[in-house]
């Protein structure tokens, strides 16, 4: 019988990514947002969110200036998991370019800050936190912004580079 039925088309959506005289726009509204480094990250190498979430120290090396993408952060029913990328050209290891080197060092100065805090919950547990890969609004809304709704794909951001490194 199903080789009598045709499945239904699937429609396909084509996505608006951001353009390159936009890209300075948004990093400035995540301007000491939590989500800046991430944000940084993903349009200047293109990683994805789960590749990005995934990151630990040990996989950047900023004096070389460079991360090594090696598994990917997923929400299953059961939790958080780490996952091996689908294919053998997913391991791979990017070049940063320096606005996300200073993004990395930024963020790195301000976990070793939080974690020297005396009211740190991390210092007394010892339990580095995750964050969780859900897909959440940044709060500046879009007219303060003055772009359009987007979402950020690695397909459309790879190798696209904000103009300032400020």
């Amino acid at each position: 019988m199903a080789s009598v039925v045709k499945p239904p088309k699937v429609e396909e959506t084509e996505f608006e990514s951001l353009k390159a005289d936009e890209i300075d726009t948004v990093l400035a509204a995540l301007k000491d947002y939590w989500l800046e480094t991430i944000s940084v990250l993903a349009i200047s190498t293109g990683a994805r969110r789960g590749e990005i979430l995934a990151l630990t120290w040990t996989h950047v090396d900023l004096d070389a200036g460079t991360i090594k993408i090696e598994r990917s952060l997923e929400q299953t029913k059961a939790g958080l998991r780490f996952k091996a990328p689908k294919a053998a050209k997913g391991k791979r290891t990017v070049s940063l370019p320096p606005i996300a080197v200073d993004a990395l060092r930024s963020h790195r100065r301000r976990q070793l800050e939080l974690r020297l805090a005396p009211w740190s919950w991390q210092a007394r547990t010892g339990c580095p936190g995750v964050l969780r890969p859900q897909r959440r609004p940044h709060p500046v809304e879009q007219s303060e912004s003055g772009l359009a709704e987007v979402r950020a794909y690695p397909q459309a951001a790879a190798n696209i580079v904000p103009r300032s490194t400020a």
